[in-house]
């Protein structure tokens, strides 16, 4: 049964499509963003169940991390999963020289998925413990091949040769079972860590097909982290814009309000001094009349 699996791939965007996933099925879910923080890892902790390994990675890719696992005794017979979204054939067939298990493509699809981890799970099987029936199978043939082998005679007085000794037949040896390799119906790539009993049928190998649209999430991740920078500029842009429009307007209201009251200002000083100029007008033309008036009198025999 499958419980404990480990996601090797640089996106993180990736590994938590898989993870989501693979938690239906009560998996618990390692990550690791490189090949040696996989290595690192598994040397810390139990061996996973399962490996999913993307392929394009920095500095080692998948196929390199694959050819590490595949070479260490340890992890020589742990599935792994190639975890990518090149679909190509090309990187299919590379898949299968480098012993991959099975391949799952980008983006993760559930059904797939699924057909996947039924495949393993139908395929796997827990070889048994040793019988003690094997000791004493082994104890009756020896038993046989000792009752088969006779001693030639003793010569006789005649002196004729003793007959020579027939040969003894070999018991039968049962063959031995061998473990089958996983095919995922692109691949058989893998030889499994388990057994299968000799007395059980080899169970129907499981299509699981891989045929998806691509999606190149990494650079949808670029595309998503690029536009979150540009909406968080633009947001520091327009609050900075409003402060600095703010400021401004008040700036600019408060120099228009001076300008209103030195107008208003200058309006009532000019009002003070037409007044002044009308009183003294009115006062200067008084005067004038006053004199005609006064010259007038004499002639007038006042």
């Amino acid at each position: 049964m499958l419980k404990t699996a480990l996601i090797v791939d640089d996106s993180r965007l990736a590994r938590l499509t898989l993870k989501r996933l693979l938690a239906k099925y009560d998996i618990e879910v390692a990550e690791a963003e490189s090949v040696v923080d996989g290595e690192n890892w598994i040397a810390r902790h139990t061996l996973p169940d399962i490996v999913f390994m993307d392929i394009m990675m920095p500095d080692i890719d998948g196929y390199e991390g694959l050819a590490r696992l595949r070479a260490d005794p340890d992890t020589h017979d742990l599935p792994v999963i190639m975890y990518s979204g090149d679909i190509s054939e090309e990187a299919r067939q590379r898949a299968r020289d480098a012993g991959a298990t099975g391949y799952l493509p980008k983006p993760a699809d559930a059904s797939r998925l699924d057909h996947l981890l039924s495949a393993l799970r139908d395929r796997v099987r827990v070889a048994p413990a040793p019988q003690p029936a094997d000791a004493s199978r082994l104890d009756h043939l020896l038993s046989a091949l000792r009752d088969r082998v006779r001693v030639a005679p003793a010569p006789q007085p005649v002196h004729q040769p003793a007959p020579a000794p027939q040969p003894v037949a070999p018991p039968p040896v049962a063959p031995v079972s061998r473990p089958s390799a996983i095919d995922d119906g692109e691949f058989g790539v893998v030889t499994p860590s388990y057994v299968a009993p000799a007395a059980v049928p080899p169970a129907p190998q499981a299509q699981i097909p891989l045929a998806v649209t691509y999606v190149d999430t990494t650079e949808i991740t670029r595309r998503i982290d690029a536009l979150e920078r540009q909406l968080s500029s633009a947001q520091e842009r327009a609050q900075r814009a409003a402060e600095e429009g703010k400021a401004g307007m008040s700036s600019e209201i408060e120099r228009h309000r001076k300008e209103v009251q030195h107008l208003q200002h200058r309006l009532a000083e000019s009002d003070r001094r037409a007044t002044i100029s009308i009183v003294i007008g009115a006062v200067a033309l008084l005067i004038a009349l006053v004199a005609i008036v006064w010259q007038l009198l004499p002639s007038l025999g006042l």
